[in-house]
């Protein structure tokens, strides 16, 4: 991402499956959001020209409640949640319950949160004597071999287990998020001459095996769709805010999953590094049914009722359970200072944070930041300032008929397929390697 006077430009190197681009009859598929908690699943249809993405029906499978994390236990109902998802989807379907022009689905997105995926920041520098050509084989080579190095630093640093079985991990996606030429961001860098060539890479990785069951789950369902589109959540959340929310320079991305937060400092219009730590709306419904040893389910209901402002809150219990639960979300945030506090180096931190979570758990962890971090952000010298995701700025660029709902990170991935079309880079058969240039 560069600044330059007035004007923020992006610059997008992707790894994708190239997609197909039906002039006047626009494009028809699903979008899949795999969570730690929940599966979404949506049929979305994406109007020509660019238009507003319009969701027809979504379907959402949450992941049975349990007292404790079990990892071969949760990849289990992570596989279970989504081929009900799909079947459900292909109910709707073979129903006659959408447009028969998804009969034929020109697309699968599969958009995925932490922990199935691991994302990081690169950086690649090259410096000759002689001024060089900056060509398309040449930033794909460069690419490359950053990709091979880093599977290889992945395959040496990961603990296999049943998440990250033994096999090269599978790239979910790369991009190039900012070109510099001779030490200065460039505008349009193919065909330009420099004698030193930077690029700052977003590259994010998912478990191969589990990379490949889950394509064979949904092209087993839809095998007209020929191949499944992969996402970081990370990524759509990153593209999303710098698109469409005009941005300060410095932010925070923040990411509450079913068990696991992931904390994204943004410095310059570029995310610096990503933190997680294993505390999210699941861990905080167990944790508070644990101390009032009531069922994990229950509880779940009952919080749920309360986020949302729709439960009775008189009464001794209510009170109790109201205490409980904002007790136990203070105990999430002194962990998200916590990670801050290791992530800042001693360095100051944006107060301004963008959050992404759950339509249903946005209210109580916007309330609880708040309570607390509105008065006192220990890494500024200002106030935290909390900007929801789930605001009207992402949801009035989507139509969400009756039947479906408006998901955020299911939003933010059908609109990734609106955004101008890519500069092409000369690249081997079957993938499409893109520079992207993007205005705000």
């Amino acid at each position: 991402m560069l600044f330059t006077g007035t004007h923020l430009t992006r610059y997008t190197y992707r790894i994708m499956w190239p997609l197909t681009h039906k002039k006047g009859s626009g494009r028809y598929g699903a979008i899949i959001t795999i969570g730690s908690a929940r599966i979404t699943a949506s049929w979305v249809a994406l109007p020509p020209g660019g238009g507003k993405p319009v969701f027809h029906r979504t379907v959402a499978v949450r992941y049975p409640h349990y007292d404790s994390l079990d990892t071969p236990r949760f990849i289990k109902r992570m596989f279970g949640a989504l081929m009900q998802a799909v079947l459900r989807l292909s109910e709707l379907r073979s129903a006659g319950e959408i447009p028969s022009r998804f009969f034929r689905p020109d697309f699968l997105t599969c958009t995925l949160t932490a922990p199935w995926f691991i994302g990081q920041r690169r950086t690649i520098h090259m410096a000759r004597e002689k001024d060089f050509r900056i060509t398309s084989p040449l930033l794909r080579n460069l690419v490359e071999h950053e990709l091979d190095a880093a599977r290889e630093e992945i395959e040496n640093t990961l603990s296999h287990g049943a998440l990250w079985e033994e096999g090269s991990p599978y790239v979910t996606e790369s991009a190039i998020l900012q070109v510099r030429g001779n030490g200065y961001p460039t505008k349009a860098p193919l065909n330009k001459m420099v004698r030193e060539l930077s690029l700052v890479l977003y590259v994010s990785y998912l478990s191969r095996p589990i990379a490949e069951k889950i394509r064979q789950v949904l092209l087993d369902s839809f095998p007209e769709a020929e191949e499944v589109q992969f996402i970081s959540s990370t990524y759509a959340v990153y593209e999303g805010i710098t698109h469409y929310l005009n941005p300060p320079h410095q932010y925070l991305m923040l990411e509450i999953n079913g068990e696991i937060t992931d904390v994204t400092i943004v410095r310059d219009l570029l995310p610096v590094d990503t933190v997680s730590f294993p505390f999210g709306s699941s861990t905080l419904v167990r944790t508070v049914a644990h101390n009032m040893g009531a069922p994990v389910e229950d509880m779940h209901t009952r919080m749920r009722l309360m986020a949302n402002a729709h439960a009775d809150r008189t009464g001794t219990t209510a009170h109790t359970l109201e205490q409980e639960v904002y007790q136990v979300a203070n105990a999430w945030i002194d962990q998200l200072f916590d990670t801050l506090k290791k992530q800042s180096g001693g360095r100051p931190i944006s107060p301004f944070a963008y959050l992404a979570t759950d339509v249903a758990w946005e209210s109580l962890f916007h309330t609880a930041l708040k309570e607390r971090a509105f008065e006192l952000f220990p890494f500024s010298d200002k106030a935290l300032t909390v900007h929801s995701l789930a605001g009207p700025e992402i949801k009035k660029r989507c139509v969400v008929k009756s039947g479906a709902q408006f998901i955020p990170l299911a939003a933010l991935s059908a609109l990734m397929h609106t955004v101008q079309p890519p500069i092409p880079i000369d690249v081997p058969q079957g993938m499409l390697y893109s520079v992207t240039t993007h205005h705000g």
